[in-house]
């Protein structure tokens, strides 16, 4: 079972009147979940590196098998949105492969913007609807675009699994 205290502060300001109407639509517009998921990912990331290479600074990584191997930017798009994570890179000291164990662990695949979750979504929406609709309630609703060719690939993707 892993278990990860997510420490989290939120600061906003209510511009007009105070109702309740505006406070929920000032919380729908921070994007709550979107945080949570990528501060998730940063102490997941944290968790297995640290597993894998020992803790960060310490000077006993001599006979480890995995040594950190510097940081790289990843940009996803899921059904909370796009994140831009920061994710550690690991090398295998026995192959010289580098790798980013958090990605793979959570199933990203390299060079895929488009995560399952959002693939899915618009391959159900497809299913019902026309692919230009699909692309106006992806926009609306679920706030990602997906351009109708996109959403076609998704579709044949998904009906082959």
């Amino acid at each position: 079972m892993l278990e990860i205290l997510l420490p989290i502060n939120i600061n906003f300001t209510l511009d007009g009147e105070f109702s309740i109407v505006n406070l929920s639509q000032k919380i729908q517009d921070l994007e709550i979940e979107k945080i949570i998921l990528e501060k998730f990912i940063e102490e997941y990331d944290e968790i297995i590196v640290t597993e894998l290479c020992g803790e960060r600074y310490k000077h006993d990584k001599k006979d480890r098998r995995y040594g950190r191997a510097g940081k790289s930017d990843r940009k996803i798009t899921t059904l909370l949105g796009k994140s831009e994570l920061t994710v550690d890179k690991v090398r295998d000291n026995e192959t010289r492969e580098i790798f980013k164990p958090v990605l793979q662990m959570l199933d990203i695949e390299p060079y895929k913007n488009f995560q399952d979750d959002i693939s899915l979504a618009s391959t159900d929406i497809a299913t019902k609807s026309t692919y230009r609709d699909t692309v106006y309630i992806m926009e609306n609703f679920l706030k990602n675009t997906l351009s109708p060719s996109t959403i076609n690939t998704q579709v044949i993707k998904t009906g082959k699994k």
